[in-house]
């Protein structure tokens, strides 16, 4: 084993969700991995392992022919299309799925359901909310609060100081929007 120095106060790379390409790489493999078994099964007709037909024999027949059926421009088109389509997405950067924290000593990150929890919480701890939901885009945050009887902007400034200050841990700004919102859900 190697003696390494590790740094422990260096930032870590932030938490990324999955790349916008994702869904059709795993559609890609199974499509390829289909048209593999089809290819085994047409090497083992060929070896007089498994009984005709050959599925891939239409196939191999329109390829060996001097002139290219009509629609097979289309098909190219079409694929040249998804291939540009999939290499926009993978240029595109992952999203973001957490906020950082500040903290001198370490990286820390929390999750934007985490933030809504906090400042959900943070809500309801104030005198006349009973009932609070937060929603959280990574910039910006809307608390919206029921209370026990019209809200009155004292309650709306405590709520907006209260998640402020829970806010004040995350290291990127956000802008918070408190919106009173009465029992028949009308603001």
């Amino acid at each position: 084993m190697k003696n390494e120095t590790v740094d422990a106060t260096a930032t870590a790379k932030p938490p990324r969700g999955k790349p916008a390409v994702f869904g059709a790489i795993i559609f890609l493999t199974l499509v390829l991995a289909a048209i593999a078994a089809v290819a085994i099964h047409d090497i083992l007709v060929s070896l007089d392992q498994v009984g005709e037909p050959m599925w891939f024999g239409w196939v191999a027949e329109r390829a060996a022919e001097p002139s290219p059926a009509p629609w097979l421009l289309a098909v190219f088109i079409v694929v040249a299309i998804i291939g540009v389509i999939l290499l926009i997405q993978v240029v595109l950067p992952a999203p973001k799925t957490h906020v950082a924290l500040r903290s001198n000593s370490a990286s820390v990150w929390m999750r934007h359901v985490d933030v809504c929890r906090m400042s959900t919480n943070a809500a309801l701890q104030v005198y006349g909310v009973t009932r609070a939901q937060t929603t959280f885009n990574g910039k910006k945050a809307v608390v919206n609060i029921d209370t026990a009887g019209p809200a009155s902007q004292a309650v709306v400034d405590n709520v907006q100081s209260a998640v402020s200050n829970v806010l004040e841990y995350v290291d990127t700004p956000i802008t918070l929007t408190v919106r009173p919102v009465n029992k028949r859900g009308e603001d």
